[in-house]
Protein backbone atom coordinates (compact mmCIF):
# COMPACT_ATOMS: atom_id res chain seq x y z
CA UNK A 1 0.00 0.00 0.00
CA UNK A 2 1.21 3.58 -0.48
CA UNK A 3 1.14 5.72 2.31
CA UNK A 4 -0.59 9.31 1.24
CA UNK A 5 2.67 11.02 2.27
CA UNK A 6 4.79 9.51 -0.59
CA UNK A 7 5.47 10.75 -3.71
CA UNK A 8 3.31 9.94 -6.84
CA UNK A 9 5.02 10.85 -9.73
CA UNK A 10 2.62 11.77 -12.85
CA UNK A 11 4.32 13.26 -16.11
CA UNK A 12 2.78 15.96 -17.58
CA UNK A 13 2.56 14.93 -21.55
CA UNK A 14 -1.40 15.29 -22.17
CA UNK A 15 -1.78 18.11 -20.25
CA UNK A 16 -6.35 17.82 -20.25
CA UNK A 17 -5.60 14.33 -19.02
CA UNK A 18 -3.10 14.90 -16.97
CA UNK A 19 -4.73 17.63 -14.91
CA UNK A 20 -7.53 15.44 -14.30
CA UNK A 21 -5.64 12.86 -12.50
CA UNK A 22 -3.44 15.52 -11.08
CA UNK A 23 -6.58 17.14 -8.90
CA UNK A 24 -7.60 14.10 -8.30
CA UNK A 25 -4.78 12.46 -6.58
CA UNK A 26 -4.52 15.86 -4.35
CA UNK A 27 -8.05 15.43 -3.40
CA UNK A 28 -6.91 12.00 -2.31
CA UNK A 29 -4.17 12.95 -0.46
CA UNK A 30 -1.37 12.18 -2.54
CA UNK A 31 2.08 13.96 -2.25
CA UNK A 32 2.25 15.12 -6.20
CA UNK A 33 5.01 15.76 -7.96
CA UNK A 34 4.91 16.42 -11.66
CA UNK A 35 6.89 16.00 -14.51
CA UNK A 36 7.12 18.33 -16.87
CA UNK A 37 9.62 17.37 -19.67
CA UNK A 38 11.53 14.07 -20.83
CA UNK A 39 15.44 15.01 -19.30
CA UNK A 40 18.40 13.00 -19.88
CA UNK A 41 18.76 9.23 -17.87
CA UNK A 42 21.70 11.12 -15.67
CA UNK A 43 20.35 14.69 -15.22
CA UNK A 44 19.93 16.25 -11.98
CA UNK A 45 16.17 16.03 -12.10
CA UNK A 46 16.27 12.57 -12.38
CA UNK A 47 18.56 12.16 -9.38
CA UNK A 48 16.08 14.10 -7.42
CA UNK A 49 13.66 12.45 -7.70
CA UNK A 50 15.81 9.64 -6.71
CA UNK A 51 16.66 11.35 -3.66
CA UNK A 52 12.50 12.66 -2.64
CA UNK A 53 11.55 8.94 -2.58
CA UNK A 54 9.24 8.18 -5.34
CA UNK A 55 7.30 4.99 -5.39
CA UNK A 56 4.96 4.76 -8.26
CA UNK A 57 5.16 6.34 -12.16
CA UNK A 58 1.47 6.95 -13.62
CA UNK A 59 2.03 8.11 -17.23
CA UNK A 60 -0.31 10.29 -19.33
CA UNK A 61 1.75 10.39 -22.39
CA UNK A 62 -0.47 11.38 -25.77
CA UNK A 63 -1.21 8.32 -27.61
CA UNK A 64 0.70 10.06 -30.43
CA UNK A 65 4.11 9.69 -27.97
CA UNK A 66 3.52 6.61 -26.11
CA UNK A 67 6.61 5.09 -27.56
CA UNK A 68 8.68 8.00 -27.79
CA UNK A 69 8.35 9.61 -24.49
CA UNK A 70 7.70 6.33 -22.35
CA UNK A 71 10.76 4.57 -23.46
CA UNK A 72 13.28 7.00 -21.78
CA UNK A 73 10.80 7.70 -19.00
CA UNK A 74 11.30 4.16 -18.73
CA UNK A 75 15.19 4.09 -18.19
CA UNK A 76 14.89 6.69 -16.25
CA UNK A 77 12.29 5.31 -13.42
CA UNK A 78 14.12 2.60 -13.21
CA UNK A 79 17.28 4.87 -12.07
CA UNK A 80 15.66 6.57 -9.48
CA UNK A 81 13.76 3.69 -8.00
CA UNK A 82 10.42 3.85 -9.29
CA UNK A 83 8.79 0.68 -7.69
CA UNK A 84 5.85 0.38 -10.08
CA UNK A 85 4.96 1.75 -13.52
CA UNK A 86 1.52 2.75 -14.65
CA UNK A 87 1.99 3.19 -18.54
CA UNK A 88 -0.55 5.61 -20.42
CA UNK A 89 -3.79 3.57 -21.81
CA UNK A 90 -5.84 4.20 -24.20
CA UNK A 91 -8.45 1.86 -25.41
CA UNK A 92 -8.35 -1.71 -23.98
CA UNK A 93 -7.08 -5.11 -25.24
CA UNK A 94 -9.60 -7.15 -27.71
CA UNK A 95 -9.72 -10.62 -29.07
CA UNK A 96 -8.26 -10.31 -32.83
CA UNK A 97 -7.19 -6.85 -32.50
CA UNK A 98 -5.77 -5.47 -35.48
CA UNK A 99 -1.91 -4.33 -35.24
CA UNK A 100 -1.91 -0.77 -35.22
CA UNK A 101 0.48 1.89 -34.25
CA UNK A 102 -1.39 2.40 -31.22
CA UNK A 103 -0.90 -1.07 -30.66
CA UNK A 104 2.80 -1.84 -31.28
CA UNK A 105 3.51 1.15 -29.72
CA UNK A 106 1.81 -0.15 -26.41
CA UNK A 107 3.56 -3.45 -26.87
CA UNK A 108 7.30 -1.81 -27.30
CA UNK A 109 6.46 0.35 -24.03
CA UNK A 110 5.93 -3.00 -22.13
CA UNK A 111 8.61 -4.85 -23.41
CA UNK A 112 10.97 -1.72 -22.62
CA UNK A 113 9.93 -1.89 -19.16
CA UNK A 114 10.45 -5.82 -19.18
CA UNK A 115 14.03 -4.88 -20.36
CA UNK A 116 15.28 -2.93 -17.49
CA UNK A 117 13.47 -4.60 -15.05
CA UNK A 118 10.75 -2.56 -14.07
CA UNK A 119 7.84 -3.81 -12.62
CA UNK A 120 4.58 -2.55 -14.39
CA UNK A 121 0.97 -2.43 -14.12
CA UNK A 122 -1.67 -2.22 -17.13
CA UNK A 123 -4.81 -0.76 -16.75
CA UNK A 124 -7.34 -0.97 -19.25
CA UNK A 125 -10.11 1.36 -19.04
CA UNK A 126 -11.46 1.15 -22.13
CA UNK A 127 -12.25 4.91 -24.14
CA UNK A 128 -12.52 8.25 -22.20
CA UNK A 129 -15.56 9.92 -23.48
CA UNK A 130 -14.30 13.29 -22.89
CA UNK A 131 -12.04 12.59 -25.79
CA UNK A 132 -14.15 9.69 -27.89
CA UNK A 133 -17.32 11.33 -28.29
CA UNK A 134 -15.77 14.32 -30.66
CA UNK A 135 -15.64 14.67 -34.21
CA UNK A 136 -12.30 12.93 -34.80
CA UNK A 137 -14.24 9.84 -33.72
CA UNK A 138 -17.21 9.86 -35.76
CA UNK A 139 -19.33 12.12 -32.94
CA UNK A 140 -19.49 15.44 -34.24
CA UNK A 141 -22.17 16.68 -31.97
CA UNK A 142 -22.39 20.24 -33.83
CA UNK A 143 -23.87 18.97 -37.12
CA UNK A 144 -25.89 16.35 -35.46
CA UNK A 145 -24.05 13.20 -37.47
CA UNK A 146 -22.63 10.33 -35.85
CA UNK A 147 -20.10 8.05 -37.98
CA UNK A 148 -19.36 4.66 -37.11
CA UNK A 149 -15.94 2.86 -38.32
CA UNK A 150 -17.85 -0.23 -39.15
CA UNK A 151 -14.11 -1.80 -40.14
CA UNK A 152 -11.95 -1.16 -37.21
CA UNK A 153 -14.34 -1.67 -34.33
CA UNK A 154 -13.42 -4.60 -32.03
CA UNK A 155 -16.86 -5.07 -30.70
CA UNK A 156 -19.99 -4.99 -32.65
CA UNK A 157 -20.43 -1.56 -34.79
CA UNK A 158 -21.08 1.32 -32.92
CA UNK A 159 -20.44 -0.60 -29.48
CA UNK A 160 -17.92 0.72 -26.82
CA UNK A 161 -16.63 0.64 -23.26
CA UNK A 162 -15.99 3.85 -22.09
CA UNK A 163 -14.70 5.31 -18.36
CA UNK A 164 -14.97 9.09 -17.30
CA UNK A 165 -11.04 10.29 -16.82
CA UNK A 166 -12.22 10.99 -13.22
CA UNK A 167 -13.53 7.57 -12.68
CA UNK A 168 -10.17 5.89 -13.97
CA UNK A 169 -8.43 8.02 -11.57
CA UNK A 170 -10.65 6.88 -8.36
CA UNK A 171 -10.24 3.75 -9.10
CA UNK A 172 -6.17 3.92 -9.35
CA UNK A 173 -5.82 5.87 -6.37
CA UNK A 174 -8.12 3.48 -4.55
CA UNK A 175 -6.02 0.71 -5.47
CA UNK A 176 -2.51 2.26 -4.53
CA UNK A 177 -4.20 2.90 -0.77
CA UNK A 178 -5.17 -0.49 -0.23
CA UNK A 179 -3.27 -3.17 -2.03
CA UNK A 180 0.09 -3.70 -1.53
CA UNK A 181 2.95 -2.65 -4.42
CA UNK A 182 4.27 -6.25 -4.90
CA UNK A 183 0.80 -7.13 -5.40
CA UNK A 184 0.10 -5.01 -8.44
CA UNK A 185 3.46 -5.44 -10.18
CA UNK A 186 3.48 -6.95 -13.58
CA UNK A 187 -0.43 -7.50 -13.50
CA UNK A 188 -3.13 -6.86 -15.76
CA UNK A 189 -6.36 -4.76 -14.74
CA UNK A 190 -9.47 -4.72 -16.93
CA UNK A 191 -12.03 -2.45 -16.10
CA UNK A 192 -15.64 -2.45 -17.23
CA UNK A 193 -17.06 0.85 -18.07
CA UNK A 194 -20.31 2.13 -19.53
CA UNK A 195 -21.15 -0.03 -22.70
CA UNK A 196 -23.09 1.73 -24.83
CA UNK A 197 -23.66 1.47 -28.67
CA UNK A 198 -23.78 5.00 -30.86
CA UNK A 199 -27.39 4.63 -31.50
CA UNK A 200 -28.22 4.98 -27.87
CA UNK A 201 -26.13 7.63 -27.67
CA UNK A 202 -27.25 9.47 -30.13
CA UNK A 203 -30.90 8.77 -28.57
CA UNK A 204 -30.39 10.32 -24.84
CA UNK A 205 -28.05 13.11 -26.60
CA UNK A 206 -31.18 13.53 -28.97
CA UNK A 207 -33.79 13.13 -25.70
CA UNK A 208 -31.80 15.74 -23.73
CA UNK A 209 -31.26 18.61 -26.82
CA UNK A 210 -34.90 17.43 -28.62
CA UNK A 211 -32.44 16.90 -31.73
CA UNK A 212 -32.75 14.35 -34.33
CA UNK A 213 -29.17 12.90 -35.38
CA UNK A 214 -28.47 10.58 -38.58
CA UNK A 215 -25.99 7.68 -38.15
CA UNK A 216 -23.51 6.42 -40.99
CA UNK A 217 -21.66 4.20 -40.82
CA UNK A 218 -18.17 3.79 -42.78
CA UNK A 219 -16.55 1.11 -44.51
Amino acid sequence: MIDTTKILWVPRQELVVCKTFAKEFSNQGFNLRILTRIDSVGSAAIQEFKTSGADVLVSTVSGAALALAQIPLIRAAKLAGIKLFFPSEYGGVYKDEPNTSLVQAKKSVLEAAQDVCLPFAVRSNGAFPEYCFTPPFGYDFAERKVTVEETVMPRPPGQQSVLLQTMTIRWLANVLKTIPIEQLQNEHFRIQGNVSIANKIMELWERKHDLNFRLTTAH
